[in-house]
């Protein structure tokens, strides 16, 4: 044969007979063609969408080709393959293309050789897996085996030598990546999807027409994810723009924390009921939405974002400098079925239809959002065309609603049926509203909704439309607070018809300027919260300008209220069953003239203030009577007088009621009762403080009066030589019961009387409960009562602490602390007229018949589980049972120590003192743990009278006990036994 163009190298020649026919045998070593060697080469990739491109080997000089082998190495976590194209010459070759773990391998053997020159091989397409762009991935040829790449001449004789390319591949740039791994995506879901809880994926600017699931903790942030879309500047938007038929947002998890910043979620492919976010049913969540801008939603009647949890089971909620537009009637933001906290910040909504926000069981602020229609519809129109404010339901609610402002709305808060909690509303503008601005809804139990709305501006109310409606239960004690609040007006009539319902609106502001215009929210004026309805007749639904003018006008039982302020006028109440009440006893004050031109007489006249004339019942609760020192001209001067009348006083603060300056004249009592006719009445005190008086706080006197007194203060002038002051005085008649009463600072300095905290100055029986008398001269002082029950009645730093003459006493659980002088007395006169005065200072009584009663023969004192224990005073005296009659004593299971004597009975003529003293503590007493100078023997027995803690020898007798360690006893006390430690 002839070859041309063919380069033979070490030819030979073999003649070996018989092998070949007789023929001679040609070889050679090697021999190659005299054409260019192929070059093969990765060319960069084409992309024809987002994450897959398509790499293309060519070929150079492919010529006279009768076989391939090439094996092409790729990254498979960078790259994953999805197809391939093989040249039509080589595929009608027989050449095979595949995929095999992260290489492509290409082979074939041509019988027929082929010549392609400068072409494609084939190409091969991948996607993109997550991967860092800028970083470089290499496309290259396999060297681990010299076959793997082998390009050969015809009939495979021989091989090209062939030059391969690889190629380094550098990453390019996708539009969405995972700040916390730098991996990027093409889709916000695959980043999703691929990312760890707690990760942030960015998406830059672009549409991306998802529907989102979000089944994790995540944040997803776009290029605005700083700037809000209200004030700020907005650059190029990532628009999440979800295809019809889906929420743009699912959220698929429980407990999972979400936060969506800086898009743009746009619905217009989508159709009714497809929300921008939508979550049922899953408890634990936290979504956090910030500087987005949502619109085009279309109806939607649960809600265009929805999230409702598991019952009792807590979501967080936060919606932060967002805008709404352009959205169709719905619920707005829908939370329901779990109790939820929430900030609502800073956002817009604009000419949307239906409410912005519908939320259940909410805790949290709603603040400084902007609710606007600029093409509102007016009445005959209905709310589902124009721009509504905000809904609270369920219970479990509490919510500040602040700084807000709703425009144009057609209603701007609803607090739904059944809705309880907490629900404060302030400082906000409700401007031209439709139908009412606030409203209350009918079926709420008034009782479990804690409402205020004040210092908000409401103006341009439509006609016929109100600032505020009201529609629960009318009863006086559930009005809503809405008040500080300016109306457009000043004047009360005019305001009154902006209210539809019951409100408490008074006091309303007066001037509707914004006093700091470049702050959030409206700001009253100060001080300009000071408009009054002054009167409220309740019952009737009717205004004046003083109380006693209503007072006046009043029927039998009705309920007169007085707003906060100051009433400068006397007040006569003969109308029965009223009340009168003001707003707390710092806010309505009912204050004394300089000259009362009414009295009523008992063994003087007596102008008081506030007087109950011939009523068996009378309500007075929650204010001040301040006397303002007007007694000088008012004698003789009272705070607040029962003239036969009962009645109760309630929650109500009484200053003042004495002369200028403060005096000795025997007037200025505070509360007083009395009575010509004797009865029956009844007195009900509570939760009444009394301070800056000149004579008593109380004097309740009277034949047929049963008092209650519950939660009384009593401040004294303290140690002053002006006046003998008295706390609680009940005298001539009175019987009852004192409950949780403290009284402090009365004391006479003067050497004749004594000032007291409670004096029972022959009263009926009295029982006492949880009493505390501080820095009172002689703080309980009981005279020919009927009888005294004191359970807990508690004595600190007086001179005396109980006075008990000529009556029975039962003294449980009472202690007796820091005395400057004795403990108590238990005095009976028995025949003797007047009494001894060895030990104690007669009262100082305010008298209105001058009685001093009749000596008693007889008393009965108990005295169990005290304390009372001295200061080691010389002749203190701790417990003395002393004077002329005849008196059982019995101490138990009490403390007496740390006095000059500690228990003491003395007999100052024909006295019969038989006392039983068991089960006590009697150490620590000076001169005698027990002095008894009575002809009887007193029984002392089973006492600790200190000594050696763990063995005493007993009470000190010179005579009986020489070797006792305790407290020392005088004759006539049986000690044996006693106990011999102190446990």
């Amino acid at each position: 044969p002839t070859y041309e163009g063919w380069d033979f190298t070490n030819v030979w020649v073999e003649d070996v007979a018989g092998n070949n026919g007789g023929y001679p045998y040609f070889g050679w070593q090697t021999f190659g063609p005299t054409l260019p060697e192929p070059v093969i080469t990765i060319e960069n990739p084409t992309s024809s969408s987002c994450g897959q491109y398509t790499f293309e080997i060519t070929a150079e000089d492919f010529t006279n080709v009768g076989g391939i082998s090439l094996t092409l190495d790729y990254d498979p976590a960078v790259l994953e393959y999805s197809s391939s194209v093989l040249n039509g010459t080589l595929s009608s070759a027989g050449t095979s293309l595949n995929d095999v773990s992260g290489q492509i391998i290409a082979g074939g053997f041509y019988p027929t050789p082929i010549t392609l020159g400068n072409d494609v091989l084939f190409s091969v397409t991948f996607n993109l897996k997550p991967a860092i762009s800028g970083t470089s991935t290499l496309l290259s040829w396999s060297t681990a085996d010299p076959a793997d790449n082998d390009i050969a001449g015809p009939n495979g004789l021989f091989s090209y030598t062939s030059t391969f390319n690889d190629l380094s591949w550098t990453i390019p740039v996708r539009p969405v990546k995972n700040l916390n791994t730098s991996f990027e995506y093409c889709t916000i879901q695959s980043a999703i999807d691929a990312a760890s809880s707690g990760d942030v994926i960015e998406a830059s600017a672009g549409t991306y027409p998802e529907n989102l699931t979000i089944g994790k903790s995540i944040s997803l942030i776009g290029p605005n994810n700083a700037v809000s879309p209200n004030t700020g500047t907005r650059v190029a938007e990532a628009i999440l723009e979800p295809p019809a038929g889906g929420h743009a947002i699912t959220g698929a998890a429980s407990d999972i924390t979400v936060s969506i910043k800086g898009f743009t979620l746009d619905m217009v492919n989508t159709a009714t009921d497809n929300r921008f976010l939508d979550q049922v049913g899953k408890s634990g969540t936290s979504w956090t939405i910030e500087n987005n801008i949502f619109k085009n939603a279309a109806s939607c009647g649960t809600g265009n974002m929805r999230l409702t949890g598991v019952l009792n089971t807590g979501l967080i909620f936060n919606l932060i400098d967002n805008y709404f537009t352009n959205n169709d009637v719905s619920n707005g933001i829908s939370i329901w079925d779990a109790p939820f906290t929430t900030t609502i910040q800073d956002n817009v909504w604009e000419d949307t239809k239906g409410w912005a926000l519908n939320l259940n069981q909410v805790t949290g602020t709603i603040q400084n959002n902007t609710f606007i229609d600029n093409d509102p519809s007016f009445p005959d129109d209905t709310w589902y065309n124009n721009q509504n404010g905000v809904i609270i339901a369920d219970n479990n609610n509490n919510v500040q609603i602040i700084d807000n402002s709703f425009i144009n709305n057609y209603s701007s808060l609803n607090i739904y049926e059944n809705t309880e909690g907490l629900i404060e509303i302030s400082g906000n503008f409700f401007n031209n509203n439709i139908t009412y601005a606030i409203k209350i809804r009918d079926l709420i139990d008034p009782s479990q909704l804690n409402f205020t709305a004040n210092n908000n501006s409401f103006t341009g109310t439509v006609s016929g439309g109100f600032a505020f409606q009201n529609l629960t239960d009318p009863l006086l004690a559930y009005w809503p607070d809405v008040t500080c609040n300016w109306f457009e007006t000043s004047d009360p009539f005019a305001i009154d018809g902006l209210i539809d319902g019951y409100a408490n609106v008074n006091p309303f502001l007066t001037d509707g300027t914004d006093n700091e215009p470049g702050t959030p929210g409206f700001q009253p004026v100060p001080l300009s919260c000071d408009g009054y309805y002054p009167v409220h007749n309740l019952t009737q639904d009717t205004y004046y300008l003083t109380i006693q003018s209503a007072e006046d006008d009043a029927d039998p039982n009705d309920v007169i209220e007085a707003a906060a302020g100051t009433y400068i006028e006397q007040v006569l109440i003969d109308v029965e069953g009223l009340t009168i009440q003001g707003v707390g006893t710092a806010s309505t004050i009912i204050q004394s003239p300089a000259s009362l031109a009414l009295s009523f007489t008992t063994s003087k006249d007596q102008y008081a203030i506030v007087c109950a004339h011939t009523v068996n019942s009378f309500t007075l609760k929650n204010l001040t009577i301040d006397g303002f020192g007007q007694g000088n001209a008012n004698y003789s001067f009272v705070g607040l007088a029962f003239w036969n009348s009962g009645g109760q006083v309630m929650n109500v603060d009484i200053t003042g009621v004495r002369d200028t300056p403060f005096s000795g004249a025997q007037h200025g009592v505070s509360v007083y009762a009395y009575n010509n006719t004797g009865g029956p009445y009844t007195l009900a005190i509570n939760g009444v403080n009394v301070t800056d008086f000149q004579k008593n706080a109380f004097a309740l006197n009277g034949t047929g009066l049963t008092v209650d007194l519950d939660n009384i203060y009593v401040q004294g002038a303290g140690q002053t030589n002006v006046t003998a002051q008295n706390g609680i005085q009940l005298s001539y008649g009175p019987s009852g019961t004192m409950d949780n009463c403290t009284i402090e600072d009365i004391w006479w300095t003067g050497a004749t009387w004594t000032a007291s905290g409670v004096l029972l100055y022959q009263s009926g029986s009295i029982t006492s409960n949880n009493i505390i008398l501080n820095n009172t001269q002689t703080a309980y002082y009981a005279y020919q009562n009927g009888g005294n029950n004191c359970n807990n009645v508690d004595v600190d730093g007086s001179k005396t602490s109980f006075n008990i003459q000529d009556c029975d006493a039962y003294l449980d659980y009472c202690d007796v602390t820091n005395p400057v002088g004795d403990g108590i007395y238990v005095y009976c006169s028995g025949s003797k007229t007047g009494k001894s005065n060895e030990k104690s200072l007669s009262p100082s009584v305010l008298e209105e018949n001058g009685s001093k009663g009749d000596p008693k023969a007889s008393a009965i004192f108990i005295l169990d589980n005290a304390v009372i224990t001295g200061t080691g005073l010389t002749d203190s005296w701790g417990v003395t049972m002393y004077g002329e009659g005849t008196i059982d004593g019995l101490i138990t299971n009490s403390h007496i120590t740390n006095w000059d004597w500690g228990v003491v009975t003395y007999d100052f003529g024909n006295a019969v003192i038989n006392s039983t003293v068991e089960d006590n503590d009697l150490s620590g007493n000076t001169s005698y743990g027990f002095f008894n100078n009575c002809a009887a023997v007193q029984n002392a027995k089973d006492n600790w009278w200190g000594g050696d803690v763990l063995n005493s020898a007993g009470p000190y007798h010179p005579v009986t006990n020489t070797c006792g360690d305790g407290s020392p006893v005088s004759d006539d006390v049986d000690y044996y036994e006693w106990w011999a430690d102190d446990a």
